[in-house]
Formats: structure tokens, C-alpha cells, sequence
């Protein structure tokens, strides 16, 4: 490595050099997500009161990979019944080609639901989305990749209820499985994490103030444990897997052996003129 008017990392060559190749590393942490073969399989969590969002302002959140362009309900949240509560609201892809946040009208309204329409699922497909959905002072909003989709809905019903169910991946009618990866599912009871244009997180999310469910996926035993306090119950319908594909690794350079004279390299510039200034240079490796 030079530094002083120019970075060479390696011994020679133009970065221009196409025999160069990008890689993503092999996972070095527990991340991972959960695959799904978009018929068979699917998760249940019992109805409780972690779900109960009442009036409350709130955030859903998850990544979601999709490699099929079907039916498919990614979040089913639903209830028994009950006067004025919503009887059910689903993100995936509900009704049509796109995905959206769709609900049902007031218990007992049946497919006279209203929805805000996001991308189509074909724009999609075998790529990482982070999709969150939330609301702030009755308005709900849908994100996808951290930009809002489709318009602000704001005649949701005031009271959601006291407790709901969730089914991931999967309609509670059984009319619409979830394929592809799904990871770092986040539901927060009290705030809307997000009200304007955000970059989506690039670590795994954690347990912040009101989460009442945190399904982080990592990627073994473990990988459907509820890492709020609430410490839920998640039901494991038709032996789904963990993966070790999750939306948070890194890019790299791939070099072979040192005698072949792959490197990058990048032109002088003041950029790299540190004089006696401190400085810092790192890297992964």
C-alpha cells in the first residue's frame, strides 16, 4: 500500500481491470433468514395482546426476498371480531401483482378492505426489500426501501383491539403462502420509527423501546426465537428452514494468488496527502 499521492492495494493493475471480480464473503456472523417454498410453509403466533395496537401509534417492519410472483401474504394480522375493530390487515402481495398493506373494513366487511399500493412483486423478485409499515396519529404509511409507497391512509379504524394473531407467510384463510427469505421482523407498539424518507437499517434491529416482537432469524437452532421480552411463541408449520442468506453482508474484492498482479488502484490525489496530520486507514480482510 502507498500512501502519500496514491492508494495501490495489491501489486499492480488499474482497478479498470475487468479479470477483477466482485464477491459477497461467506456470512462471518449468526445473521440469517427464514426460506419459505411458498405452499406449504408458514408461522403462527397465537392471538395476544403484544398485537393489541388499540389506538396506538405503531411500526411493522421486515426484509423480505422474493422468487416467486404469486400470492403471497408476508404479514396476516387478524381477529376474532369485535365492534369497530379491524378484523384484519396483511402486507405482501394481496390482491393483485403489487405489493401492499391491504385491510379488511370493520369486522364483518370481507373483501370490501381498502389498500395502499406499493411496487410490483416482478420488480422484486431475488432481491432484499425492506418494507415497513406505520402508523403516527391515525395516518398509515407504507415504505419500501425507506422511500413511501403509494398514499398516506388515514381513515384506518381508530380502535384495532385489545389482542390479534399474526400468520407470517401465510393468509389465516390458507389462500396465500409466502415464498423467498424473510428476516428481521419488528413490530413496535407506541412509535412510528419512521416519517420520512430514511435509509433502511444495514445491521440486524434490535429490541428498541416497544417492540413487542423481534424476529431476527439468525441463522441455526435459534432462528425462530422472540427476542423481545415478550418472548412469543412461534409455531413452525411444515418444517420451515433457517438460511444463511440475510440482507446485511457486505460487498468485497475477490484477488487470487499475489503472483497473478491483481489489484485496485486509485489515481494521486490530495485526498491521500496527509502531510503530518493524524489519519486512519482501515479495511476488512
Amino acid at each position: 500500500m502507498n500512501i502519500g499521492g496514491g492508494i495501490t492495494i495489491g501489486n499492480g493493475i488499474n482497478i479498470s481491470d475487468s479479470s477483477i471480480s466482485g464477491s459477497a464473503p461467506a456470512p462471518t456472523s449468526v445473521n440469517g433468514s427464514v426460506s419459505f417454498n411458498g405452499s406449504t410453509q408458514y408461522l403462527d403466533i397465537a392471538s395476544t395482546s403484544a398485537f393489541g395496537f388499540g389506538t396506538a401509534d405503531f411500526t411493522i417492519e421486515f426484509f423480505w426476498r422474493p422468487t416467486v410472483n404469486q400470492r403471497s401474504d408476508v404479514l396476516d394480522f387478524w381477529s376474532a371480531g369485535g365492534s369497530g375493530i379491524t378484523s384484519r390487515f396483511d402486507i405482501g402481495r394481496i390482491t393483485g401483482s403489487t405489493l401492499d398493506l391491504y385491510t379488511d373494513s370493520p369486522v364483518g366487511g370481507g373483501s370490501s378492505g381498502a389498500k395502499i399500493t406499493g411496487p410490483t412483486i416482478a420488480s422484486l423478485l431475488n432481491t432484499w426489500t425492506h418494507v415497513a409499515v406505520t402508523k403516527e396519529s391515525g395516518s398509515i404509511k407504507l415504505w419500501v426501501n425507506g422511500t413511501q409507497a403509494g398514499s398516506t391512509y388515514s381513515a384506518w379504524p381508530l380502535n384495532m383491539g385489545s389482542s390479534m394473531a399474526l400468520r407470517i407467510m401465510g393468509d389465516h384463510n390458507a389462500i396465500g403462502n409466502g415464498s423467498g427469505n424473510l428476516s428481521n421482523v419488528r413490530v413496535v407498539r407506541g412509535t412510528a420509527l419512521y416519517t420520512a424518507r430514511f435509509t433502511p437499517p444495514i445491521e440486524p434491529l434490535t429490541a428498541v423501546s416497544g417492540t413487542n416482537l423481534l424476529l431476527n432469524t439468525a441463522n441455526g437452532a435459534n432462528f425462530l426465537t422472540d427476542s423481545s421480552t415478550n418472548n412469543l411463541t412461534i409455531t413452525n408449520n411444515g418444517s420451515v428452514t433457517s438460511n444463511s442468506a440475510h440482507p446485511f453482508t457486505p460487498g468485497s474484492g475477490s484477488f487470487n494468488v499475489v503472483t497473478t498482479n491483481q489489484t485496485f488502484q486509485i489515481p494521486i490525489s490530495s485526498a491521500f496527502t496527509y502531510g503530518t496530520g493524524d489519519f486512519t486507514v482501515e479495511w476488512w480482510s
